[in-house]
């Protein structure tokens, strides 16, 4: 036998306090204040420990909780019952099975009080309304301030806001039963603070312009509803109400006494201040009201992951169903109450022991079932409550709606489902909201019998970029800028996740006003606010423990991973994370399609990434790094794990990190790095690792066009090396010669050969280097071919391959300047043989292939370069190759070599990265494409990529030998300009070239010397002459260059024969660009010698060749020349 309960008198609308027998009773800390709060929320039902411990700590419980728990329930049995017996069993905390259960009165605890008071006079309300007054004037005393005030926990977060929501529909229903009987003074005050509080909740509003109006005071009346309307039109975008209408109406009127109080809706959900992006969905609700109001039943499904609107839409969307003449009845599931059967759709319907109704009385007595528990009254009060749902829907168009159904108890889905069958034969609208988790079968059973039936899903989607603006301006009054909108984008268009965003930053004052524009103030970290944390992780509650664990490790991993991934980083197999990932799939925290899951939400990955204590973070991204590392995964996904705690960079991670340096290199320079630097500033690991580090970070810096010298430095100032020594002086010397200090270079190459501390290898590939310097940088050609073959007998001398490929890499130079192609061949292929394979051979090998294409070029053996720059685009992968995009050009494929530039224009990172590593070949990939896009006409392209090149201007002689083909492009937009003058200042460094260059002036010297004739400037056109004789002359076997000289000569002295020999040559070897350019200077020499037969036939030839290649500028030049009867040798300006 169970003893009564005590006389226990419990406040919990206010501070939470208890007394016992007339003395107030300690209930000690606020964690224990809120053990109590929840017992007495559910006040004589057993509450299990996991609820107490969720409602009270989390999703985030910690280990010690249960242990926690049970002193908490220690302290209040002894606070509660002082006189108690150790071991002996109490009367007011008593344990129930795995739970605790709190035996007091109910009417002693004030909450249960007040909704006694408000179910009463809800039943007086229509025939004793000053009685309904009376109840509701002692719910309202009951009030001592924020209900739970003090107490913690999601549970007391929960109740305190699903009871202030009471309140304020208490304190609007008291003041409409007020003006009722005439009370209207006395309400007046208590509406106006209620109005600031809560400025459009346009119900509050109507009913204080009533009470001011049936007060004699009008004016103030008026100016509450003008202030209203501002509010509602300036803030919501939207007009008044009918209520408010109908209270301002009967204000200009003045009819104050034969007008009834504005009712408030049924509803409890308050329609949001902000409501954006669904007008679709809202008149999908509307449109279902419309069907209800003429006899049409319906059912409606809003679904969708938490915060994404489901609320927010039914309150909107619904708003005016009690206007159109409908009843709505409204309730919505609750995470931690009680889990009676049918209660939420009881409550829904006002079914009380209470009510006037006697139907509705029988149905509640009758779910209190046989007093000795034998039978189950639920199927028969489910069958009555069918028939009362019908019998109130003949009489008024009904509205049933139920939020958050996924938490609703098993009988009312039941009898949901039931009453979708009914629902197309009755004057009934049923709308239900719930989220995909937690899953229940039961629920998605509703979900598919409702569009079964004909209804409507609503499956909400995030909110669209413009409708995330005009919300943020909703709620900061002002368009976000940039960085403000780069945050708020993080919550993914869920608006509930926006708001968070937003709420925080004003709880930190982090907002300013700039140029009119809502930006975050410059002081404020860009990081997401603790509070915001804070918030977000209590928002995924719902999640169970496990996958909650999984999504935090997860989170380390970054805003997406491969499910195989996460299981290697958490040290599991992936069938065990299969589970969870359904679960945050279907809740919408996780994405699942494409390859990889990634988080829906940013905002929400970031929460969960900075819920985890930075020590712990630190520890598991380590943790995590070796894991990856010892299954074989990729570089850029370790590098992550330990750039994200480079304070947790320990020995092995060193030792990894130096290991794979190629590897990251190409994978993650930039974040190899940021976490070098950070490593080598600070870090626990020893001195030596410290200095390995700093060495590959100066060479990670060098490969990728940066500045080396402070890691370079760094280490020379500690090494005691000298192989390490050595390398960071070729690093400092290269970077001098990059940097244009082509002088300094030498002298630090120089000094590092004489000195006798260098290890051989490193004198053999410093002095291999000096070569380069000295024909590139100063132009002094036998100079850099006696150093190589220094360099080459050291290198081989010290068995290093690579010195010796340096080496004959500089004799290829010499050989190339000096036209000595077959040497120059002979000096690749020997170095490629060295460099066959090998770690340290990655960059040396492209780029020595890159060389012997170049020479396989100018012996027109273009076939054999084709298949090498193919071997060479292997080595390097994906992205612009200049050599290949030259290629592309003279075989006459231009879209192609202009595709190669363009992949720098749609990638301006990869661009920019290109050209601190190496300006010359991005300088000629821009000038190949501005060279094909001024040939076609396209000036704009051209001009576009002379702009982007411009921005690039050259910084070493090697850059320079890089822009031949950005002259020719402007001397093409000059002469289709008609300003040869400036064609011949453009290209005047073709005609007297820097000693010791590669650039190959022969293929433009003859067009030079075209233009040159017709402009009568035949001084230009014999220094072109004389370059081409030059260029020929060097060549050891004919090759292009004696075509070139062929083609200007015949120009020069008015033959056609050496151009039609030019032209055999172009086409024997395959070169359609130079053979349709010699074929129309043919064409013109011919036509004037007399040979108009064959000129024509030359000149057609030339024209098809053009076209093919999309030549405009060319094929006008042509037919202009033609027009001129072989007299002129002009160009395609001023038509």
């Amino acid at each position: 036998m169970t003893s009564d309960p005590v006389p226990v008198r419990v406040e919990l609308l206010g501070a939470v306090r208890a007394w016992r027998n007339g003395v107030e009773v300690d209930l000690g800390t606020a964690r224990r204040r809120a053990v109590f709060a929840l017992l007495a929320l559910r006040v004589g039902q057993t509450v299990s420990k996991d609820e107490l411990i969720d409602g009270v700590w989390g999703d985030s419980p910690p280990a010690t909780a249960a242990a926690g728990l049970h002193t908490y329930v220690s302290g209040l049995r002894q606070a509660l019952e002082p006189d108690r017996r150790k071991r002996s069993t109490g009367v007011v905390l008593t344990s129930a099975g795995s739970g605790y259960c709190l035996r007091v009165p109910v009417d002693g605890v004030d909450v249960h009080r007040f909704e006694r008071h408000r179910e009463r006079a809800r039943e007086l309300a229509d025939r004793d309304p000053a009685l309904a007054l009376a109840e509701l004037d002692q719910a309202h005393a009951l009030w001592r301030g924020e209900a739970l005030s003090g107490v913690s926990g999601p549970f007391a977060r929960t109740q305190r806001s699903r009871l202030h929501e009471l309140r304020l529909a208490t304190a609007e229903r008291r003041a409409e039963l007020a003006l009722t009987v005439g009370r209207h003074e006395d309400v007046i005050a208590d509406l106006a603070a209620l109005t600031r509080e809560h400025p459009v909740r346009e119900g509050l509003r109507a009913l204080l312009i009533t009470a001011l109006h049936r007060a004699g005071r009008q004016a103030e009346a008026l100016e509450v509803y003008h202030d209203a309307r501002r509010v509602l039109v300036e803030e919501l975008g939207m007009e008044p109400g009918a209520a408010l209408r109908q209270a301002h109406r009967a204000v200009l009127e003045d009819k104050a006494d034969d007008v009834p109080a504005p009712r408030v809706a049924a509803s409890p959900m308050i329609r949001p201040a902000v409501f954006v992006g669904r007008d679709d969905e809202v008149d999908v609700l509307r449109a279902a009201v419309a069907d209800l109001v003429a006899g049409r039943g319906g059912a409606v499904w809003v679904g969708g992951e938490p915060g994404i609107g489901k609320s927010a839409l039914l309150a909107t969307g619904l708003s005016g169903a009690v206007d159109a003449g409908c009843r709505v009845a409204w309730a919505a599931g609750d995470e931690f109450g009680p889990r009676t059967p049918l209660r939420v759709l009881l409550d829904c319907l006002d079914v009380t022991e209470s009510s006037d109704d006697p139907r509705r009385v029988a149905l509640a007595q009758a779910l209190r079932g046989p007093a000795d528990g034998s039978g189950d009254p639920v199927p028969v009060v489910i069958e009555r409550l069918l028939g009362l749902i019908h019998e109130l829907a003949a009489g008024t168009p009904l509205v049933i709606v139920v939020d958050d159904l996924h938490w609703v108890d098993e009988a009312s889905v039941l009898l949901w489902h039931r009453l979708l069958r009914v629902v197309r034969r009755s004057p009934l609208l049923l709308v239900a909201a719930a989220r995909p988790v937690p899953r229940r079968a039961d629920v998605e059973q509703v979900r598919r019998a409702v569009t079964g039936s004909g209804g409507h899903a609503l499956d909400l989607r995030p909110l669209s970029d413009e409708s995330v603006t005009q919300m943020l301006i909703g709620l900061l009054g002002r368009p976000p800028g940039r960085t403000l909108r780069g945050l708020v984008d993080l919550a993914a268009g869920n608006p509930l996740y926006t708001k968070d965003v937003v709420d925080a930053l004003m709880r930190e004052d982090a907002v300013r006003v700039v140029d009119g524009l809502a930006e975050i103030a410059p002081c404020v970290d860009r990081e997401l606010p603790f509070s915001l944390v804070s918030v977000l992780t209590r928002r995924l509650g719902f999640l169970s423990p496990a996958t909650s664990d999984v999504l935090r490790s997860a989170a380390l991993l970054g805003g997406e991973f491969a499910l195989g991934d996460a299981a290697t980083a958490l040290g599991r197999t992936s069938s065990d994370l299969v589970a969870a990932v359904e679960e945050a799939t279907s809740a919408g925290v996780l994405d699942d399609r494409g390859p990889r899951l990634r988080f829906r939400h940013p905002v929400v990955r970031d929460a969960l990434y900075r819920s985890v204590p930075a020590g712990v973070r630190s520890a598991l991204h380590r943790q995590a790094a070796g894991a990856l590392a010892a299954a074989g995964a990729p570089v850029d996904l370790v590098v992550d794990q330990l750039a994200a705690a480079p304070g947790a960079v320990d020995e092995w991670a060193a030792d990894w990190l130096v290991e794979h340096a190629a590897s990251l290199a190409r994978a993650a320079p930039d974040r190899a790095i940021g976490l070098l630097d950070a490593v080598v500033s600070e870090s626990a690991v020893d001195a030596e690792h410290r200095e390995r580090l700093a060495a590959l970070l100066a060479r990670l810096l060098f490969r990728l066009g940066r500045r080396p010298h402070a890691a370079a430095r760094y280490v020379l100032a500690r090494t005691r090396d000298p192989d390490r020594a050595a390398g960071m002086r070729w690093l400092l010397a290269h970077a001098q010669y990059r940097d244009g200090q082509a002088t300094d270079a030498v002298a630090a190459l120089r000094a590092a050969v004489r000195d006798d501390t260098v290890p051989p290898v490193w004198r053999a590939r410093l002095e291999s280097l000096l070569a380069v310097v000295q024909r590139d940088g100063l132009g002094d050609v036998d100079a850099a071919e006696a150093t190589a073959r220094r360099a080459l007998r050291r290198g081989e001398d010290a068995r290093d391959d690579v010195a010796a490929a340096h080496a004959r890499q500089g004799l290829w130079q010499v050989g190339t300047v000096r036209r000595d192609h077959e040497e120059a061949l002979r000096q690749v292929d020997h170095a490629l043989d060295l460099v066959s394979w090998g770690p340290d051979r990655g960059e040396l090998r492209p780029a020595l292939l890159d060389n012997r294409a170049f020479t396989l070029q100018n012996l027109d053996r273009l076939d054999e370069a084709e298949d090498v720059l193919r071997a060479a685009r292997d080595l390097t992968g994906p992205g612009p190759h200049a050599a290949t995009a030259v290629q592309h050009y003279w075989r006459g494929r231009w879209d192609r070599a202009a595709a190669e530039a363009d992949a720098l224009r749609d990638d301006p990172d990869r661009a920019a990265a290109l050209a601190l590593r190496e300006r010359g070949p991005v300088l000629l990939l821009h000038g190949v494409a501005a060279l094909v896009a001024a040939r076609r006409g396209r000036t704009p392209q051209a001009e576009e990529h002379l702009r982007a090149a411009a921005e690039l201007p050259p910084i070493t002689p090697s850059d320079r030998e890089h822009g031949d083909f950005l002259l020719a492009a402007r001397a093409v937009l000059a002469e289709a300009a008609g300003r040869p003058d400036e064609v011949f200042a453009v290209l005047e460094p073709l005609l007297a070239p820097p000693p010791g260059h590669l650039v190959l002036r022969h293929q433009w010297l003859p067009d030079l010397a075209r233009l040159a004739l017709l402009a009568g400037r035949s001084d230009v056109a014999a220094r072109a002459l004389a370059g081409c004789a030059e260029e020929a002359a060097a060549e050891s076997v004919p090759a292009r260059a004696s075509a070139a000289h062929a083609r200007c000569r015949g120009l020069v002295e008015h033959d056609p024969g050496p151009v039609l020999d030019a032209v055999a040559r172009y086409r024997l070897v395959g070169r359609p660009v130079e053979l349709a350019q010699a074929l129309e200077d043919a064409a013109v020499l011919l036509v004037a010698r007399g040979d108009r037969e064959a000129g024509e036939a030359a000149f057609h030839e030339a024209v098809a060749g053009y076209e093919r290649l999309g030549a405009v500028h060319d094929v006008r030049r042509a037919r202009a020349r033609m027009r001129g009867g072989g007299a002129g040798f002009g160009w395609a300006g001023g038509r």
